[in-house]
């Protein structure tokens, strides 16, 4: 762990195996750190001690999230499973088996669903307590590789390589808006350049283009 202004190393951690994936816990007190062979351990951030141990899914884990509670993991393991555990001590809480690779992950702001972005383009939106899938979006024609959900739960933006950046209701099954990649990097040039007006302007033209079609 490093100081962000100073550049001085905190504290520093021994793992027994190779890291595959880590994060940390929405108080910062807590980091959780998955190893190759599938062992999950949990650290202080502060002093770095070890605070407890349990096994994975037993297969490389691609992803690691905690819930906005820091009450539950989410595995994202390289065996097509998406297990839930409870932080604590690693009890599976709820798991799903996908008939393909996922490719991306992500958690709502409530904690109460976790979207999949799957290798064939599509979407699955899942309960966080059993891992059952509640709804499932189509559009994308390729692997969706990431994924955020805004902070009032009710739109989706899913980005894959098919080179589209796709708005969902989190209610519905179409999309609201589709983005090619050009458009998205106009947007991006915009912002850079601190042009908010040229931006928005933009962003409304695009919005106008596709209110009376639905993105191909």
């Amino acid at each position: 762990v490093w100081d962000i202004k100073t550049g001085k190393i905190l504290t520093h951690f021994q793992n027994e195996e190779r890291f595959c994936s880590f994060c940390i816990t929405h108080d910062s007190s807590q980091i959780v750190i998955c190893s190759q062979l599938g062992v999950i351990r949990l650290f202080d951030s502060t002093t770095g001690e070890k605070l407890v141990e349990f096994p994975g899914h037993g297969h490389f884990t691609h992803s690691v999230m905690v819930t906005p509670d820091s009450t539950k993991l989410v595995l994202h393991c390289a065996d097509k499973v998406i297990s839930v555990r409870d932080l604590k001590d690693g009890t599976v809480l709820g798991e799903n088996i996908f008939d393909v690779m996922v490719s991306s992950v992500c958690i709502t702001q409530d904690g109460s669903m976790m979207v999949l972005g799957l290798m064939n383009g599509t979407i699955s939106v899942c309960d966080i307590q059993t891992g059952k899938e509640i709804m499932r979006f189509e559009g994308h024609k390729a692997p969706v590789r990431a994924l955020t959900v805004t902070s009032n739960g009710s739109r989706l933006v899913s980005a894959a390589e098919d080179n589209t950046l796709r708005i969902w209701n989190l209610g519905l099954f179409n999309p609201l808006l589709a983005i090619t990649a050009e458009q998205a990097s106009h947007v991006w040039d915009c912002l850079q350049k601190n042009d908010l007006v040229q931006c928005k302007e933009y962003v409304q033209a695009i919005i106008s283009g596709v209110h009376h079609a639905q993105p191909q």
